[in-house]
């Protein structure tokens, strides 16, 4: 019989990460000249979030989770959904906002590659530095970060600047994640990550590198 798993599934949330690192790898080309030293630099749209965490040292019952999903992953091939477990959440008045965020007036105004959009639902009033550099959300489960601080307007309106560039074009009135955004991951390696026990059944802490699909 076939697992029953289906991908993406939901990752464990206990134990939680006791650290966590998030990078954002885009890609570049350059060619230098050899006579002037100077050089042609161009970026390629592609881009994808990378992030390594490190599960903490506990015991095998509490571990049982992650050792049961780690093998269900098989390797690189299962996915799951992961969010910034840390500073995940905003850190202006975006945070307190009881708003439901959509993107607004989508359709032909947005394109997979842009890095600007326009998100409505929040309460209305105006507030300057409504949303801040460095806020995550969520949109079609990829992850996205502010590049630039965001103002509401009296109607609830934010515009978004961010990056990496939208990997979809989504649909008017689609949902925006402000609040522990998840994107979809899979891990780096094809080998489950070792996690040894010594003679109390105390876990090694263990490092899983994942990267966005």
């Amino acid at each position: 019989m076939a697992s029953s798993l289906t991908f993406p599934v939901t990752a464990p949330t206990t134990p939680a990460p006791s650290e966590s690192r998030w990078f954002l790898r885009q890609y570049t080309a350059s060619v230098q000249n050899d006579f002037d030293l100077s050089r042609n630099i161009a970026s390629a749209p592609a881009a994808r979030w990378e992030s390594a965490f490190r599960l903490p040292s506990t015991t095998r019952d509490q571990l049982s989770n992650w050792l049961g999903f780690l093998a269900g992953l098989r390797g690189s091939y299962g996915s799951f959904y992961w969010g910034p477990s840390v500073a995940g959440d905003p850190s202006g008045a975006m945070a307190s906002d009881g708003g439901s965020p959509l993107i607004k007036d989508a359709g032909a105004a947005l394109a997979v590659g842009d890095t600007v959009l326009t998100v409505d639902g929040f309460t209305a009033g105006a507030v300057t530095g409504f949303a801040k550099t460095g806020d995550w959300f969520e949109v079609d489960d990829y992850l996205y970060r502010l590049t630039e601080d965001s103002n509401k307007n009296a109607s609830g309106e934010v515009t978004f600047t961010f990056q990496p560039p939208l990997k979809t074009a989504p649909a008017d009135n689609a949902p925006v994640t402000v609040t522990s955004p998840k994107g979809v991951f899979r891990l780096k390696m094809n080998s489950m990550p070792q996690i040894g026990f010594n003679g109390s059944h105390v876990g090694q802490s263990v490092t899983l590198a994942i990267e966005e699909i």
